[in-house]
């Protein structure tokens, strides 16, 4: 967004700021209900402001806002007269403003540059919690918080205000703790994912401030007595004040001098008693009680203010109490999640290169037993270099045959061609008979010197027989051609899922046990780094199946479930059967048709069954590759013949890094012959 885009901004929730406040009176004022001074002079000072806001240059060249003149006579007569207004003066005013009030909203809203924004945004602004007020200040809200975010190029000028309700102020106050320090600003600035996550957790912290505000109101039953209270008239009020009282604290706390206010209603009673009895009927009379009513319906206006005051007040004291105890401990969770987020960074940036979605994982999903896991296979990947090899071979390999598509690619041609020159000889190519003087041979020219000879030159030149030089007069040019030539390109296909199937039997467990769980976390980590989908198959007397497939998960939930592999047990017996009637059963279904099988065992198993064998060969006929990695020297030779590649890794052998690279390279330079 351009600066002059951001000032315009600024000054649009500005001016929407006084026509709020304006637009909860609108019911008052249409109404005819009665305002005290107060609300009155509040009304007047909006208005000022809003008018003043409305005269901008740039909101008038913008905006069509109709009888500005008018309001701004409005204005002027509100804040140049010196006397007080009566009631009737000011609505007379007012009811030009008023309805005026819902369009100017409106054209101003239509102003606000339309920006896109996630959908945790869009939701709050339309749907969110009225505590940061309507539509338009959450919409500043948002602004505000990406502003102080993101922006840091802005100055404070340039960014968007923070709306003043307390909600928008507890916000704002985390955010600074939040960018107190360099470094932590820096780090933030470093990696723009956080600052749009530190939005969205904002938001979500109004939403629970919102709900605990709902919930434990502490307040609820005294606010409905005092909007009980105003619905009554107000001799009714004054005859049960002492009911009233004994009412209103059984639900309250609160300290009001009742006797106070019992006392002046007692006095206005007993005038009121004194003219019924000595005073004989008269207009003065009627004067006289209806200037009492008017002073018991005083008294019972300042009793409600008094109660409505206290309960305001002691309500913002609680609600300002209970946001700064959530605001406290959204900070200190931040504080922890941004510690756990840079652990886990540091960790996993070498699996990803974008980690913002790490975020999420450190909510809590992790604990440091899940980081210790990964920091453990992560590291034990790194020292072997040849199970990184091996994974990575694997994790690029692509059981489809390789597909070719034509294309058109246009080639230039650089072709000379010869072209005459004029005034220019070139080079001397032979002798001709011409009778051009210029190119005439030196002895021809000698004839013509001798007075003898002089005769015979003339006849030579009349008949065009003067033995002349030939020259080449014609010159070779570049010209460049452009000819379209139709080739055929390797198609780029996304590379299919891998299934895994890993033995996790007794005589699996020690060394076997970590090379199985480092491969599995190699061609995993391959597999997250592509948006591959993998699927694990863990087996031994029976077996478990783990989905790291992204179609109906997050990478948070793929990485829980790695986590939850690598922390399992190896023990029990050995069955191969099951786990590959699996993967063949995978293989039939529309998400894994294209998926290469992958076996990491001890091969201390029993043959595998003629029908699973049946099975097998079907699916190799379909270019599937069954791979295996064998973990030792010995095994069931019967079973690893059905898999399309072995290769052995012997744990007793000092080599054993080296003789796997060198098998490695069998299945590299297949790739590289397809």
């Amino acid at each position: 967004m351009k600066e002059n885009d951001k000032e315009f901004k600024n000054l649009i929730y500005k001016t929407l700021k006084p026509l709020n406040k304006l637009l909860e009176y609108s019911d008052k004022i249409s109404s005819g209900e009665k305002l005290n001074e107060k609300d009155s002079a509040y009304i007047n000072d909006q208005i000022r402001i809003l008018v003043q806001n409305l005269q901008s240059p740039v909101i008038r060249k913008k905006a069509n806002i109709k009888d500005l003149g008018k309001f701004r006579k409005i204005r002027n007569n509100i804040s140049h007269n010196t006397e007080e207004f009566s009631q009737l003066e000011l609505k007379d005013f007012w009811k030009d403003i008023f309805p005026a009030l819902p369009k100017i909203k409106m054209e101003l809203e239509n102003l606000l540059p339309k920006e896109k924004s996630n959908s945790n945004c869009r939701r709050f602004r339309k749907f969110g919690t009225n505590i940061c007020g309507d539509e338009t200040e959450r919409q500043q809200l948002l602004d505000a918080i990406e502003d102080f975010c993101s922006s840091s190029s802005l100055s404070e000028s340039e960014k968007i205000d923070f709306p003043e309700n307390k909600f928008s102020q507890a916000a704002k106050q985390s955010l600074e703790e939040i960018f107190a320090t360099e470094e932590n600003s820096a780090y933030i600035q470093k990696h723009k994912e956080i600052a749009k996550n530190i939005q969205d957790d904002l938001l979500e912290w109004i939403k629970n401030v919102d709900s605990r505000l709902t919930k434990e109101n502490p307040f609820e039953k005294e606010a409905a007595f005092v909007s009980s209270l105003k619905n009554k008239k107000s001799e009714e009020i004054a005859d049960s004040v002492l009911q009233i009282q004994k009412d209103y604290e059984r639900i309250s706390e609160a300290k009001t001098n009742f006797e106070f206010y019992n006392k002046k209603f007692l006095e206005i009673k007993e005038k009121e008693e004194f003219v019924n009895k000595k005073i004989k009927t008269s207009k003065k009379t009627e004067k006289y009680k209806e200037e009492l009513k008017i002073k018991i319906q005083a008294v019972s206006d300042n009793l409600i203010e008094d109660l409505e005051s206290s309960l305001v007040q002691r309500k913002n004291a609680w609600q300002l109490g209970l946001i700064e105890e959530m605001r406290k401990k959204f900070i200190e969770e931040f504080f922890e999640k941004l510690e756990k987020f840079k652990k886990l960074e540091n960790l996993l940036c070498r699996i990803f290169d974008e980690t913002g979605f790490l975020w999420d994982l450190s909510k809590g999903l992790f604990n440091e037993s899940g980081f210790e896991i990964l920091r453990q296979y992560a590291d034990l990947l790194e020292k072997d270099k040849s199970l990184n090899e091996f994974a990575a071979i694997l994790g690029k390999h692509n059981r489809t045959q390789r597909l070719y598509e034509k294309e058109l690619r246009e080639k230039v041609i650089v072709k000379n061609e010869w072209k005459a020159k004029p005034a220019y000889k070139g080079q001397i190519s032979g002798i001709r008979m011409s009778s051009d003087i210029s190119s005439v041979l030196p002895s021809e020219l000698a004839l013509f010197s001798n007075p003898a000879t002089k005769k015979l030159f003339e006849l030579k030149f009349a008949q065009n027989q003067l033995m002349s030089f030939k020259y080449k007069t014609f010159v070779p040019e570049e010209k460049n051609e452009i000819q379209t030539e139709e080739i055929s390109k390797e198609k780029e296909e996304q590379k299919g899922p891998a299934i895994i199937c890993v033995d996790t039997s007794g005589s699996m467990s020690g060394t076997p046990e970590n090379i199985a769980k480092t491969i599995t976390f190699a061609l995993s980590k391959i597999a997250l780094q592509e948006k591959r989908s993998c699927y694990l198959i863990s087996f031994s007397i029976d077996i478990e199946i783990l989905d790291l497939s992204f179609k109906d998960k997050t990478n948070n939930e793929v990485l829980s479930t790695l986590v939850q592999f690598l922390r399992k047990s190896f023990n029990g017996g050995t069955d191969p059967c099951l786990a590959l009637e699996h993967a063949v059963e995978l293989l039939q279904t529309e998400n894994w048709k294209n998926a290469d099988v992958l076996m990491i065992s001890d091969f201390v198993m029993d043959s595998l069954n003629e029908d699973l064998e049946n099975k097998i060969e079907i699916e190799k006929k379909k270019n599937t590759d069954f791979f295996s990695l064998v973990i030792g020297s010995g095994g069931n030779q019967e079973t690893m013949n059905w898999f399309n590649h072995n290769w052995f890794y012997n744990m007793n052998d000092s080599m054993a890094e080296r003789h796997l690279v060198e098998q490695l390279n069998i299945i590299k330079n297949r790739q590289e012959l397809i």
